[in-house]
């Protein structure tokens, strides 16, 4: 049985927004049922009222305290399993090497995506590691590395 729970680690940028937006409208019509009490998370530097719940990054915080609140905001919230995590923090600054700012805003995305995806990647034990994660329902990981796109059942 599906929980009717989605985690959204970027949820207040354009995709994520998009997403939290589609679950809330739809009330998980079709991809969950029988719930009791549906919700989504959003982890994000700033809160998105779309979101039940907001678990808020430090962004001036060094990895460490990042992790620590964000693992501890997401451990409080959950009562029961999460259907899906969706990482999709991060934004591009644009620019190119030639750009007075380039330095400025390659830093920025550094500083930004950098611990995301490290603490993303221990949200994915949840996914992984039946272990270490409430059960869910149907769980799918799609990946892209070097522009190749892979789904694999989970």
């Amino acid at each position: 049985m599906a929980a009717g729970k989605v985690i959204v680690y970027g949820g207040r940028g354009a995709l994520g927004s998009t997403i939290l937006e589609h679950f809330k409208k739809s009330g998980f019509v079709g991809l969950i049922k029988f719930c009791t009490k549906k919700w989504t998370l959003s982890i994000d530097l700033v809160a998105n009222e779309t979101a039940n719940i907001n678990v808020l990054v430090d962004g001036k915080e060094d990895w460490v305290s990042q992790e620590t609140s964000i693992m501890s905001g997401v451990s409080a919230a959950l009562d029961s399993p999460v259907d899906a995590i969706f990482c999709v923090a991060g934004g591009w600054a644009g620019g190119n090497a030639e750009a007075e700012d380039f330095i400025k805003n390659a830093d920025l995305m550094w500083r930004q995506w950098t611990p995301m995806l490290y603490i993303a990647e221990m949200l994915l034990e949840w996914t992984v590691a039946p272990d270490k994660r409430p059960e869910s329902g149907s769980l799918l990981k799609v990946r892209t590395v070097e522009g190749e796109t892979s789904a694999t059942k989970v």
